[in-house]
């Protein structure tokens, strides 16, 4: 699971094989870009912006800012 987080509805991200069952035009995107997204610290990078397959622009950043610890939202 690669975790980042959306900053534009604010809320997390997960990206994984569970989650491109119940939305596919949401979390499929290549390994590539879910990292990229998991690793956008906002003081050293800038937010990953991707395109999903609805042709909604999200500004994804680290996914340590709101769930570092993600077996809390596995919960």
């Amino acid at each position: 699971m690669v975790t980042s987080y959306d900053y534009n509805s604010r809320t997390p991200r997960f990206f994984s094989k569970a989650f491109i069952k119940i939305d596919q035009g949401k979390y499929d995107v290549p390994l590539a870009t879910a990292v990229a997204a998991s690793s956008s610290a906002p003081v050293y990078f800038d937010p990953k912006v991707v395109e999903d397959a609805y042709n909604f622009e999200t500004s994804l950043v680290d996914g340590g800012i709101i769930c570092n610890n993600p077996s809390l939202y596995g919960y």
